[in-house]
């Protein structure tokens, strides 16, 4: 257990030694620069997701401004579908009351 601790020991003395002697960081520095660096991570983590839910907003919205769009376009067909054999239904029956009328008068001008 002993010689586990000691060469951890050593191993972060190094690690700082090396740090300190060939980069000039002390061990503060080392830590601070690894608050920075956490620090820059979230602010880009950040910025990514708020540009993504940005993205996906503008995602949503266009998908459901095409949606109305084409509600709306399949409501204007199926009023003028409708309209056109409410239309149809129309002329057809006054062609049957024009057709009974006509029957009618040569049936009493018949008679006559």
């Amino acid at each position: 257990m002993r010689g586990t601790i000691s060469i951890l020991v050593i191993a972060v003395l190094g690690f700082f030694g090396f740090q300190w002697g060939v980069n000039g960081k002390n061990p503060v520095d080392v830590f601070n620069g690894a608050a920075e660096s956490a620090s820059d991570v979230a602010g880009d983590a950040v910025d990514a997701a708020s540009d993504a839910a940005t993205d996906a907003t503008d995602a949503v919205t266009d998908v459901a401004e095409d949606a109305v769009e084409g509600a709306s376009d399949l409501a204007s067909e199926a009023t003028e579908t409708v309209g056109d054999a409410v239309e149809g239904a129309v002329d057809a029956a006054t062609d049957a009351v024009e057709g009974v009328a006509d029957a009618a008068s040569d049936a009493v001008e018949g008679a006559v």
